[in-house]
């Protein structure tokens, strides 16, 4: 009895705790109370806003790069171009900014040639401007350009100041008395066909000028003066020029030339000049000419003469017998430099012995310079007495005249050839 009373004791205890168990796990969790901070904040949480880059002490940074002119030397009313670079290395942005440029910084009121009001720059950004056709110099000096970056220009109008947080650049301008741009005709070149002519003979003159100003020649003449520095300085040739563009060339001919009457050393003068009719001075070469001054030696003139020469002569027999001929076969060329006119051919069988009475005669035609001319004599020259004697064949304008065997006239000739009859 006492063991199933403890058995039963002991499934009553299991019952009790199953029960406990399944009232627990349907009661809720406990929910903790607030804490004393919930308690004192009643609005909704919010997500935290970063700080500015003026919070933190960021700012603009605008430096000037790059600065570059296209000259630092002008003239006198020249302009100079200006191309400026400007990079925002700063960590904000850069806004209210102004470019100026001064032209004649620390001489004078700092009065702007070029100014630009900048667009708002990033941090990073790069701005270009150009000012063309720039700054003007109108007065020669040495100036100081300042290239200048600043936000307080308008409030201040100072040039030494950059403003919060701007730049500046100087540079050295030198400008010069402005060059006057003129003509320079220069005579490149002058041919002649000859420097010795002889007295009454002439000169072809060939002339190139060039413009090798940087103007153009307006109002030139070109001048020949062939006996320069003697007598009066009478033209020999005479051109007006035209217009010369700078870089152009002109060529001017003269023929027949310059005619040399008489003979002596002479300079001849080609001269070019704006001046001649003004001046008519053949030492002034104007405002930009130029002169070439040639030595031109003249002789006495070369008569001209013809030169008649025997060349050839074929005789058929110089041993006739008595009764017998001699066939004379003749050439005579006209060696001269003029017409040989007037001459005649004879044949003279016993020169130097009895009277000269020719065997044989014939007036020559007119004969040019190197003109030949042909004369056959058949059956000849008869020869009737024995003996040795001279032919003579003589070329002469003066027979009729003065019927002289030794007599070759102006300008003839002769050759004489022995003859042996009946031996």
């Amino acid at each position: 009895m006492k063991t199933t009373r403890f058995h039963t004791m002991q499934i009553a205890l299991a019952v009790l705790t199953l029960i406990a168990a399944s009232l627990a796990c349907q009661m809720p969790t406990p929910v903790p109370p607030p804490t004393a901070t919930q308690d004192s904040d009643p609005s909704p949480t919010s997500t935290p806003i970063p700080p500015t880059s003026e919070e933190v002490g960021e700012e603009a940074n605008l430096v000037i790069t790059n600065v570059t002119l296209d000259t630092t030397t002008p003239s006198a009313g020249g302009w100079v171009t200006v191309d400026v670079t400007i990079e925002n290395q700063g960590g904000a942005v850069a806004t209210g900014y102004e470019l100026v440029l001064i032209p004649h910084y620390d001489w004078g009121p700092p009065n702007p040639a070029g100014h630009e009001v900048l667009p708002d720059l990033d941090p990073g950004a790069i701005h270009t401007a150009t000012f063309t056709p720039g700054v003007l110099y109108s007065d020669a000096g040495t100036f100081t350009l300042r290239v200048l970056v600043t936000d307080d220009w308008y409030a201040s109008g100072n040039p030494n100041s950059t403003g919060t947080a701007g730049d500046y650049q100087d540079f050295l301008i030198t400008v010069t008395e402005p060059v006057t741009l003129e003509s320079n005709l220069v005579i490149t070149n002058v041919t002649l066909n000859t420097t010795t002519p002889t007295a009454g003979g002439w000169v072809t003159v060939d002339v190139t000028i060039e413009n090798q100003g940087g103007a153009a020649a307006a109002g030139y003449e070109l001048v020949l003066i062939p006996h320069y520095g003697w007598g009066p300085p009478n033209p020999a040739g005479y051109e007006t020029l035209p217009d010369l563009a700078p870089g152009t060339i002109h060529t001017a001919t003269f023929t027949p030339g310059v005619l040399y009457s008489d003979a002596g050393t002479f300079t001849l003068r080609v001269l070019v000049t704006d001046d001649w009719y003004g001046a008519g001075n053949p030492d002034s070469t104007g405002t930009a000419g130029d002169y070439h001054d040639i030595l031109i030696t003249v002789s006495e003139p070369i008569a001209l003469e013809p030169n008649l020469v025997i060349i050839n002569v074929m005789l058929d027999t110089i041993a006739p017998p008595i009764d017998g001929w001699v066939v004379v076969d003749v050439d005579i060329e006209n060696r001269g430099g003029a017409v040989a006119t007037g001459y005649e051919l004879v044949l003279i069988p016993h020169y130097g012995w009895g009277p000269p009475n020719p065997a044989g005669y014939e007036v020559l035609p007119d004969l040019a310079p190197g003109a030949i001319y042909t004369k056959l004599f058949s059956p000849g020259v008869l020869y009737s007495t024995a003996g040795t004697f001279t032919l003579r064949l003589l070329v002469t304008d003066d027979w009729y005249a003065s019927g002289n065997p030794d007599s070759t006239g102006t300008a003839g000739d002769f050759m004489d050839f022995s003859i042996t009859v009946g031996g």
